[in-house]
């Protein structure tokens, strides 16, 4: 009997143990799904705000490309003006070195024609004798 009794005290023990376990695994588990639905609230905050970053950055990435495109296409025009211009500055120094020719030959055919002037003796009323001498000092 005293055998049965101490098992009883046992189970009577074990009842009380399990019911006070059983309260605090209660509030283990209500303490854990509370911390689950904060981080699942953390977590769909964070996932709203990755779509948000990746909607800005493929706005972005689209406006960098389409800036990189007019760059290029700058660029390219840019190329294109600085080749006419050359081509103007050599068209302008072929003309003025054709100026620099033809005020050179026009020049030696003006002496020329002072020169036969004054061997001549030539020149009205002593005018383009003056003119020719002029020349050539």
């Amino acid at each position: 009997m005293e055998l049965e009794a101490q098992v009883e005290d046992i189970h009577e023990n074990q009842k009380t143990v399990s019911s006070e376990e059983v309260v605090e695994i209660k509030k283990k588990l209500n303490e854990q799904i509370q911390r689950t639905q904060e981080k699942d609230l953390a977590l769909s905050k964070n996932k709203d705000l990755q779509d948000e970053l990746e909607r800005k950055y493929s706005s972005q990435s689209q406006k960098v490309q389409e800036l990189q495109d007019l760059l290029h296409k700058k660029d390219n025009e840019m190329k294109l003006m600085e080749a006419r211009y050359s081509k103007y500055l050599d068209k302008a120094r072929a003309v003025r070195l054709c100026l620099y020719v033809c005020l050179s030959v026009c020049l030696s055919i003006c002496l020329c024609v002072c020169e036969v002037q004054l061997i001549l003796g030539q020149g009205e009323d002593g005018k383009a004798l003056s003119v020719c001498a002029s020349l050539y000092l």
